[in-house]
């Protein structure tokens, strides 16, 4: 087995995905790092919003802090494919290992989170993970927003299913 395999199997990456490269950097600050270069195989399709299959139409270059590799601050790259849709929209293929617009993996948010959860104090977690505490706060509010999201929209859903049956049984029952 191969380096990038092994890598690939521990990131728990499936096809078409598959790590292409791996560097250890010793940076100037005397930061260790670990750099996972992410590819996908030639000639991969990925789906649109409608489940249709399309190529690629080009790629751009993004890159995600992952959970430390030993002592080593370890960072995923990938040239993430941007498909054209069905509709015609160019649009960025959404990674297995991280949410969009986010510059962490979701190991290292779920980390994160289960270090808040455990009453951490968010400088602790920074100084921890080895970011700015603001990067700690994005993360918490972003999962805590989407939380409140749901939330908001199962109690939505009780709410109409109770009225439903409610006017439904005054229906029934001859009530006006």
């Amino acid at each position: 087995m191969n380096n990038g395999t092994l890598f690939s199997l521990a990131l728990g990456l499936q096809s078409p995905w598959e790590v292409k490269e791996i560097k250890f950097v010793h940076a100037e600050s005397k930061r260790k790092e670990l750099h996972l270069q992410i590819g996908f195989a030639v000639g991969a399709r990925f789906a649109d919003e409608a489940g249709n299959l399309c190529g690629v139409y080009d790629t751009v270059e993004l890159t995600w802090q992952h959970l430390n590799f030993f002592e080593h601050t370890s960072y995923l790259h990938c040239a993430v494919p941007r498909i054209k849709t069905s509709a015609g929209k160019v649009i960025n293929v959404a990674v297995p290992w991280a949410c969009a617009n986010s510059g962490f993996t979701l190991l290292f948010e779920a980390l994160v989170l289960a270090m808040i959860e455990r009453e951490m104090p968010v400088d602790r977690v920074a100084e921890l993970m080895q970011v700015n505490p603001q990067c700690i706060w994005t993360i918490f509010n972003h999962w805590v927003g989407k939380a409140l999201m749901q939330t908001i929209l199962l109690l939505l859903a009780s709410w109409v299913s109770i009225n439903f049956h409610a006017q439904r049984a005054q229906l029934c029952h001859g009530g006006s």
